[in-house]
């Protein structure tokens, strides 16, 4: 707010604090010392309205929104995708929570990027071909596979991959 704006008493406070080094916040309505401020030259003060904590606890907090609602996208996104594989994993059948359901690549040269990321830049047709190079497993058959605890040979359906033998 413009110090032209305020009653003369609070103009008169405030003035007499910033020539004692301190600045009023307006949002956790508190005089701080001017260090806590990031400079800003449109002010009357040439400082921030907010101090340095009320920023970061507003970015925090918009940053937070913001990715809730990225993710909330990018789960359905991803539920669709599982949905075309079957939805359950080849090895063990697991469907309870398509979150613990990965995209395992069957050849690993092949790989491009990883689905999720491909997501990301929503274009389907790279989605698609990325797919078509993948098995659906769960979690826990994703990372026994990729520690080498165990190995299968993928055979190429309709859906994806399946497994044709279990080694």
């Amino acid at each position: 707010m413009d110090k032209r704006y305020l009653p003369p008493e609070t103009r008169q406070l405030r003035d007499e604090q910033f020539n004692r080094g301190n600045h009023y916040c307006n949002r956790c309505e508190v005089f701080k010392p001017v260090v806590e401020f990031r400079n800003d030259t449109g002010q009357f003060y040439k400082l921030q309205l907010q101090c340095r904590d009320c920023i970061k606890a507003y970015e925090l907090k918009t940053r937070e929104r913001r990715l809730k609602k990225l993710n909330a996208r990018q789960r359905g996104e991803k539920r669709y995708w599982a949905n075309l594989f079957g939805n359950s994993c080849v090895r063990c059948g697991y469907s309870e929570f398509d979150t613990a359901l990965h995209f395992h690549h069957v050849n690993p040269e092949e790989k491009e990027a990883t689905p999720t990321v491909i997501m990301k830049c929503g274009d389907k047709g790279r989605i698609y071909k990325e797919l078509d190079k993948c098995a659906l497993l769960c979690g826990n058959c994703h990372s026994s596979i990729e520690a080498g605890n165990w190995a299968a040979t993928f055979v190429k359906s309709e859906l994806g991959y399946i497994i044709k033998e279990l080694k």
